[in-house]
């Protein structure tokens, strides 16, 4: 073999390796990169740098922004405004604190949600999701997902050769979500369609001979009303799974689109809860690494002790890192509960120390860095009485 051709081959061999080891985006001196979720949109920009400041004195090394910020990027339909998330990153390096940049897909502005009503998620018993929560558009609803690449595609332009960013996080907790509309139905028969190719092996598959259920066409098959009495269960299973691929090709879709504008230093991940029945966690095969959030005390009475509801269950987080490990040989914890949550019927504060010790649970387990949720604890919305690091004044502990 002539030199030139084993350098080449080389080369396309580690340029492989790289490309498929996720732990190249992290050094062996970053064994416990600490970050923290802050919302500039949130707040007076005059505090800003004060806020910026302080998670820097107190150890923080990156911040996490414009998760839920579509309506701030793009508040019309086509024009977008990156000025004050500039100002943001702009601040926050000044510091030397990097950056988390995520797509906003779990909440679209208002502007499309009334101009497109039917991008919202139909449920089984006709209920129509309206704007003003989250994760309420459907990701079948090829409109949907169109307007949601183009925004995403505007801002990988904008941020996808920044060094100040270290990484894309993609929408928020991605769930899979049934939806009954018609273009989730339309949806729905294409993938049994592309699964079964022929109906006879779908009839075979289902076991449709049972009580006359046998079909004639693809285009006979609805979704499966779950609530519906002694409904075909092939028929159920195979609708959860093409929920579950429809989540995972989302994601899928986002970060092609990043990709196609990140420089070679930027990583791409979502922070999925560890439901672990959900299969859709390992099936986007785009994401660099995956990422959990997690939550310690929320009310829940189980725990060892008898103050054991306010450290939380022993396995919670020693089995979501044995989880996450192995599905990419790097993860991230992408939240981590800074204190009292608002969720339950009670809720208790964590024990004092608490906090401390899921952490270096965290970074026992492997995990290449930890973000708490949330910097501030806010002043209005659904989390109001979600604590954060700091109080609502950006300053009180």
């Amino acid at each position: 073999m002539k030199k030139s051709t084993f350098i080449l081959l080389l080369t396309i061999i580690v340029s492989i390796s790289l490309s498929a080891n996720p732990k190249r985006f992290f050094q062996d001196k970053d064994l416990t990169l600490t970050g923290t979720y802050y919302y500039p949109e949130h707040w007076p920009e005059s505090q800003w740098a004060r806020d910026f400041k302080n998670i820097k004195d107190l150890g923080f090394e990156f911040v996490h922004f414009a998760e839920f910020a579509w309506a701030q990027i793009e508040p019309s339909e086509g024009e977008y405004d990156f000025s004050w998330l500039d100002k943001a990153v702009d601040m926050a390096n000044k510091e030397g604190l990097k950056i988390i940049m995520c797509t906003s897909t779990a909440t679209p502005p208002v502007w499309l949600i009334r101009k497109h009503p039917e991008t919202t998620i139909l449920r089984e018993d006709g209920t129509k999701w309206d704007h003003g929560s989250r994760q309420h558009p459907s990701v079948s609803n090829p409109l949907f997902r169109s307007y949601a690449l183009k925004t995403i595609e505007k801002l990988a332009q904008h941020y996808g050769s920044d060094k100040r960013i270290m990484g894309w996080q993609l929408d928020n907790e991605p769930r899979v979500s049934a939806d009954y509309s018609e273009e989730a139905h339309k949806r729905f028969r294409v993938w049994v369609q592309n699964r079964y190719q022929d109906i006879n092996q779908l009839n075979k598959a289902w076991g449709t001979a049972f009580w006359s259920q046998v079909y004639s066409s693809f285009d006979e098959i609805n979704i499966p009303r779950v609530s519906q009495q002694f409904m075909n269960t092939h028929q159920i299973l195979d609708f959860q799974r093409f929920i579950t691929e429809e989540m995972a090709s989302f994601l899928d879709e986002q970060a092609r689109v990043i990709k196609k504008h990140a420089n070679s230093t930027q990583w791409i991940t979502s922070n999925y809860i560890p439901t672990y029945s959900d299969g859709h966690i390992k099936m986007s095969p785009e994401l660099d690494f995956h990422c959990y959030t997690r939550y310690m005390v929320f009310g829940e009475n189980f725990g060892i002790g008898r103050k054991g509801y306010r450290v939380g269950h022993v396995e919670r987080i020693a089995k979501a890192n044995d989880y996450f490990r192995p599905i990419d040989g790097t993860y991230g914890v992408m939240e981590l509960q800074p204190g009292q949550v608002n969720w339950g019927q009670i809720n208790p504060q964590p024990l004092p120390g608490a906090v401390r010790l899921w952490l270096w649970h965290v970074f026992a387990g492997g995990s290449k860095f930890t973000c708490t949720y949330r910097y501030r604890q806010p002043l209005y919305g659904t989390e109001l009485y979600h604590y954060g690091i700091v109080g609502p004044d950006g300053v009180t502990p």
